[in-house]
């Protein structure tokens, strides 16, 4: 959970280094950056496809464990965020992935842009 900068300085920084970090969004990456990223092969790709498909198979085969209960899943896999049921209410859950922006990073050694998209 976040929490409530304490200071004016702390909220100057924040807003300075947001800034900085829409800057860095917003222009485009230079030739010697963009030579470093990988170009991936239909295999790469072929393997990366079929490891989400295991992936999405055994969570499909756990929904079944929640039927009709409590913390049932309730829209399928494929949709970006799901949501399960809690009785009188739901809980909405959305996860993304960073691992191919980690890979990229790594190859251009500039991690500050992981998380932001």
């Amino acid at each position: 959970m976040a929490t409530i900068p304490a200071d004016k300085d702390e909220k100057k920084k924040i807003k300075e280094e947001t800034k900085r970090l829409k800057i860095r969004q917003i222009t485009p990456d230079p030739p010697e950056i963009l030579e470093k990223i990988p170009i991936l092969s239909i295999n790469d790709i072929d393997k990366e496809a079929e490891s989400i498909k295991s992936l999405v198979d055994v969570v499909k085969k756990s929904f079944a464990f929640r039927k009709g209960k409590i913390g049932e899943p309730k829209a399928e896999i494929g949709h970006f965020a799901n949501f399960v049921d809690f009785g009188d209410k739901y809980l909405v859950l959305s996860s993304d992935g960073v691992g191919t922006k980690v890979l990229v990073a790594q190859l251009a050694n500039q991690y500050d842009t992981v998380g932001i998209d």
